[in-house]
């Protein structure tokens, strides 16, 4: 299928050109690509990464941020027979994403 490469996101850029025309597919197709590398080792670290690179692509081609298109693209793989169980890697992938963000907002706060 599609790869990410760190050398670029080749797969990510690649994979945003087929909708051109329909932002929220655009988002969808890219959460797909950030998921399928990752899914079979279901390394949730690294699927949050591949969303921050696929936000950059998103944001590049004014389409939504792909982390809300997760569940989309968890059952679109899940149809493909390359996720077991979407529900709870979509809930963990969440999750993790969640803390990163509570983690910025307490490192950027300024003590009252």
């Amino acid at each position: 299928m599609f790869a990410f490469t760190a050398r670029g996101g080749l797969g990510l850029w690649g994979v945003s050109v087929l909708a051109p025309d329909n932002p929220a597919s655009t988002a969808a197709l890219i959460a797909c690509v950030c998921l399928v590398e990752t899914s079979l080792r279901a390394r949730i670290d690294h699927a949050v990464a591949m969303l921050r690179a696929g936000s950059a692509v998103a944001t590049r081609r004014k389409a939504p941020p792909p982390s809300g298109y997760l569940v989309q693209a968890a059952i679109e793989l899940a149809v493909a027979g390359v996720l077991t169980d979407p529900q709870a890697y979509v809930t963990q992938i969440r999750a993790h994403l969640n803390q990163d963000h509570d983690e910025d907002e307490a490192s950027t706060s300024s003590p009252a």
